[in-house]
């Protein structure tokens, strides 16, 4: 999907108390289709991350209306959160995993409007079958953590 419009928010919004995550960048994009891609890059995870996630989708899903419009105004907003710490289960080696709204028993998917993406990225494979794009991000990522560690 192409892009029409990227706005940086916080840009290395750094915590204000100790203890908070420190975020590295998030992103909000919109593509030509009107679907809000909401990205977030951050150091480790903290409690209640998962909550936290769902509750920025949600502010991006409940903004998506102007006053008089109707439901079928609404469009998809995806939620992808690259994350330098591991979230899930440490043996399993899915870097990627995506998160639906689904019917609990015969796994068919309510709306496409919600999708939470998280990578993880400690579990990163330079040989894994992934996007090429991914991968460069990754890479990027990882290479400036380690400059700005030594």
């Amino acid at each position: 999907a192409t892009f029409v419009s990227v706005d940086i928010l916080n840009p290395f919004n750094m915590s204000e108390k100790a203890g908070n995550k420190e975020s590295i960048v998030d992103l909000k994009a919109v593509t030509e289709d009107g679907i809000i891609v909401i990205i977030e890059i951050q150091t480790y995870s903290t409690k209640n991350f998962f909550e936290r996630t769902l509750y920025y989708w949600s502010k991006n899903y409940s903004n998506v209306l102007k006053k008089g419009e109707e439901y079928p105004e609404l469009k998809p907003v995806i939620s992808i959160n690259l994350i330098d710490d591991i979230l899930f289960d440490k043996t399993d080696n899915r870097m990627h995993t995506c998160y639906l709204l689904k019917e609990k028993n015969s796994n068919k998917i309510l709306t496409d409007h919600i999708q939470m993406h998280y990578v993880e990225i400690p579990k990163f494979d330079e040989n894994a079958d992934i996007k090429k794009e991914l991968k460069n991000w990754i890479l990027f990522l990882k290479s400036n953590k380690e400059e700005d560690m030594s």
